[in-house]
């Protein structure tokens, strides 16, 4: 197996022995070759694919012999390309989520194998990059949670006895913990965030509930004769709504 950017040697491909010379150092002077491997002028592989080179070897005595020999051509060029950015993206692993990452190290083990031992067809190459880029893909960086744990900050300052609307609340705040403990990616972060703050605005504090009890006792015993029907149709209506309030179990 020859490889894409490398030399392309054929007299070292190939050895001969003679009964009476032994062996044969093959050079330009005793040895013909032709072939459809394709290099460049400097002599650099250039494509891959499977190719033949036909041999015609002459002995001391002018006496010929002839040999083919089938080459395969791979490129790793990629494969190259992709372990050494895999080898940046290891370098700052504790950057990126847990998940995905025994993967990512399996698939860059695995190609790492094959372009030092020189081994596998263009298949298994090709392959390799395709997990190994696939795997790189799938890696989530951990997010920036400074503005959340702000706002975590704060929310944990609340207290359950203040406030109505509590359990949308506390249920976005233990998500949000749960985030800043384990990590998480920047939009799961975003929208955590976004979260907590929309349930801490929702919160209506109980002193509000208060404020309206008294206002409802204060005028709840006043007289419809005392007032014009107009006034008192929204009068009553308002009062009406206070006290639903006030009866509801869980008023909001």
């Amino acid at each position: 197996t020859l490889f894409v950017g490398k030399a392309f040697a054929p007299l070292s491909y190939l050895t001969a022995t003679d009964l009476e010379d032994g062996a044969i150092v093959l050079t330009a002077d005793n040895t013909t070759v032709s072939t459809n491997v394709p290099f460049d002028g400097n002599g650099v592989l250039t494509n891959r694919g499977s190719y033949e080179i036909a041999y015609t070897v002459s002995d001391s005595d002018a006496n010929t012999a002839q040999k083919t020999i089938s080459i395969l051509v791979v490129d790793q060029t990629a494969l190259s390309t992709a372990v050494s950015e895999a080898e940046t993206v290891k370098e700052e692993l504790d950057q990126y989520l847990s998940a995905g990452q025994a993967e990512f190290l399996a698939a860059l083990e695995a190609a790492s194998a094959l372009l030092k031992n020189n081994s596998g067809d263009q298949t298994a190459i090709d392959n390799a990059v395709a997990r190994l880029n696939a795997a790189q893909t799938a890696l989530v960086r951990k997010g920036d949670t400074r503005a959340l744990a702000e706002l975590v900050k704060k929310a944990d300052a609340c207290h359950r006895d203040d406030y109505q609307g509590w359990q949308t609340f506390a249920d976005a705040l233990s998500a949000a913990h749960t985030l800043l403990a384990q990590g998480g990616s920047q939009q799961a972060i975003d929208a955590a965030q976004a979260t907590l703050q929309a349930a801490m605005d929702a919160l209506q504090p109980k002193r509000k509930l208060a404020d309206l009890r008294a206002l409802y006792l204060a005028n709840r015993n006043r007289v419809e004769a005392d007032y014009t029907s107009g006034s008192w149709t929204a009068f009553r209506e308002a009062l009406d709504g206070a006290k639903a309030v006030l009866d509801a179990e869980n008023p909001t």
